[in-house]
C-alpha cells in the first residue's frame, strides 16, 4: 500500500505524531484523547491517517473504521449518530477525520460523532491546518474537548517530503480493495445460505422427529391392542406423555437451533449491509478517482499544448535575439564609423577653431590699437581746441578793446559816419571769425 508507516519518512519534527499513530493503529492503550494532528498542507497528516487505515485492516479486521472529510461525509455514518449500537457494543473503534479546519455544514454532525466515540472508550484521530483553538465553525465545549487530548503540531520549515502515491497506485489499491469487499460479501451471502440450510433442516427435522412420534404411538396401540383396556389405557398414556416429552424436548432443541440461527442470521444480514456500504463507499471513492483521472488527463493534454507553444515561442525568441544580435553588431560597427568620421571633423573643426579664435584675438588686439590711437588723437585735439579757443578769447578781448578805443578816436574825427559803417568795418577785419567760432 503507498499510504503505510515504513513509507512514512520520519524525522524529529513529526516523531511524536508518528508513535501516537502508530499507537492507534496497534490498539494501545491512550491516556488523552482524541489525538489532533495540526500543519500545513503536505506535511504529511493524511498519509498518518491512511496509514492506520491500512495498518487495522491487515492486523485487525474486526475493529471498526470510520474516515470523514469536510467533503465527505457518508450517510452511514451520520446515521450512527441516531443508531449507536454498533459502536456501543463494539470491542474496538477508531474514527478518524481528516480536513478539521474546513468543517462547516458537518460541524454538529462531527461534534457529536466525536463525543461518541469518546463516550464509548474508542480512539479518535483528527488532521487540519489549525490548531482547535482556532476553529471557528465549531462550539467552544468542542474546543475545550479536543484541547484536552494530544495536540501535535507539524513545523512547516522541517516537514518531511512525503512519497506520495500516484493515480495508478490508488486505482490498484481500489480496484485491491473491491475485490477484498467482494470476497467479504461473497462469504457473507455463503454464510447467510449456510444458516438457510440449517434452517430447513430444523424444520424437516422437526417434521421427521413429529412423523417418527406418530408412528411410534401408532405401533404402541397395535401392539397393546391385545392386552387388557387397562393396561392399553396405561400404555397409551406412557406413550403419549413419552412422545410428548420427546416432542417438547425436540421442539425445544429446534427452537433453541432456530434462535442461535436467526441470530447468526441477523448478524449476516448486518455484515452484509455494513459490506454494502463499504461497497457503495469503494464505489464513491472509484468514480472520485475516475474524475480526477479524468482532470489529470486533461491537465496533462493542457500541459503538453502550452508545452509546445512554449518551445515554439522559445524557437521564434531565439530567432529574434539572433536577429537583434546580427543587428546589433551591425549598428555598432556603424556607429563605429559614424564616430571615427565625426572624430576627425571634430578635430578639424577644433583646428579651425583653434585658427579663428586666434585671428580674432589679433583682430581685437588690433582694433584696441586702433581705438587707443584715435582716443590719443581725440584728446589731442581736444586739448588743442581748447587752446585755440582760449588764444582766441584773449584776442578778441584784445581785439575789442583796440576798436573800442579806435572807434572813439574815429567818432572824433569824422562825426557824421555811421554806426553801421563802423561794424561792416568791424567785419572785414575778421573774415574768419565765424568759422574759428
Amino acid at each position: 500500500m503507498p499510504y503505510a508507516f515504513e513509507t512514512f519518512r520520519v524525522d524529529a519534527n513529526n516523531q511524536a505524531a508518528f508513535d501516537r499513530c502508530r499507537d492507534v493503529a496497534d490498539l494501545k492503550p491512550m491516556d488523552r484523547l482524541p489525538v489532533v494532528l495540526h500543519g500545513p498542507q503536505g506535511c504529511g497528516k493524511t498519509h498518518l491517517l491512511y496509514a492506520i487505515v491500512s495498518h487495522v485492516r491487515a492486523h485487525h479486521p474486526h475493529t471498526a473504521l470510520a474516515f470523514v472529510t469536510a467533503t465527505r461525509f457518508p450517510q452511514d455514518v451520520k446515521n450512527l449518530i441516531q443508531n449507536p449500537a454498533p459502536i456501543v457494543g463494539a470491542s474496538s473503534a477508531i474514527l478518524l477525520v481528516d480536513q478539521l479546519d474546513a468543517f462547516s455544514d458537518n460541524a454538529s454532525h462531527l461534534e457529536a460523532l466525536t463525543n461518541l466515540f469518546l463516550d464509548n472508550g474508542h480512539r479518535v484521530v483528527m488532521a487540519g491546518r489549525m490548531h482547535p483553538d482556532e476553529l471557528t465553525t465549531v462550539s467552544q465545549r468542542y474546543r475545550s474537548r479536543l484541547n484536552a487530548g494530544q495536540i501535535l503540531a507539524f513545523d512547516a520549515k522541517n516537514a518531511p517530503a512525503i512519497e506520495q502515491p500516484l493515480v495508478g497506485d490508488l486505482v490498484r489499491d481500489y480496484q485491491e480493495e473491491n475485490h477484498r469487499l467482494r470476497e467479504e460479501l461473497l462469504a457473507a451471502k455463503e454464510k447467510a445460505d449456510i444458516a438457510s440450510n440449517k434452517a430447513a433442516l430444523a424444520e424437516v427435522n422437526l417434521a421427521k422427529l413429529e412423523e417418527k412420534a406418530q408412528q411410534e404411538l401408532e405401533e404402541a396401540i397395535q401392539r397393546e391392542q391385545a392386552e387388557t383396556f387397562q393396561a392399553v389405557a396405561l400404555a397409551k398414556e406412557e406413550i403419549i406423555r413419552k412422545a410428548a416429552l420427546e416432542k417438547a424436548e425436540a421442539l425445544g432443541k429446534i427452537e433453541s437451533e432456530k434462535k442461535d440461527l436467526q441470530g447468526e442470521l441477523d448478524q449476516v444480514r448486518l455484515l452484509v449491509n455494513d459490506l454494502r456500504h463499504q461497497l457503495q463507499s469503494a464505489q464513491e471513492i472509484k468514480a472520485n478517482l475516475n474524475h480526477e483521472l479524468t482532470r489529470a488527463n486533461q491537465e496533462l493534454s493542457a500541459i503538453l499544448v502550452e508545452r509546445e507553444e512554449v518551445a515554439a515561442m522559445i524557437t521564434r525568441l531565439e530567432a529574434t535575439v539572433s536577429e537583434l544580435t546580427e543587428g546589433r553588431a551591425r549598428v555598432e560597427r556603424e556607429a563605429a564609423v559614424r564616430e571615427e568620421a565625426l572624430m576627425a571633423e571634430l578635430k578639424e573643426a577644433q583646428a579651425r577653431l583653434t585658427g579663428a579664435e586666434t585671428e580674432n584675438n589679433e583682430l581685437a588686439q588690433r582694433m584696441q590699437d586702433v581705438l587707443a590711437r584715435i582716443q590719443q588723437q581725440t584728446d589731442a585735439h581736444q586739448q588743442a581746441f581748447a587752446v585755440q579757443s582760449r588764444e582766441i578769447q584773449c584776442l578778441e578781448q584784445a581785439l575789442v578793446g583796440a576798436l573800442f578805443e579806435q572807434g572813439l578816436t574815429v567818432s572824433a574825427s569824422q562825426p557824421d559816419q555811421s554806426e553801421p559803417e563802423i561794424q561792416a568795418e568791424n567785419v572785414s577785419l575778421f573774415p574768419d571769425r565765424g568759422q574759428v567760432a
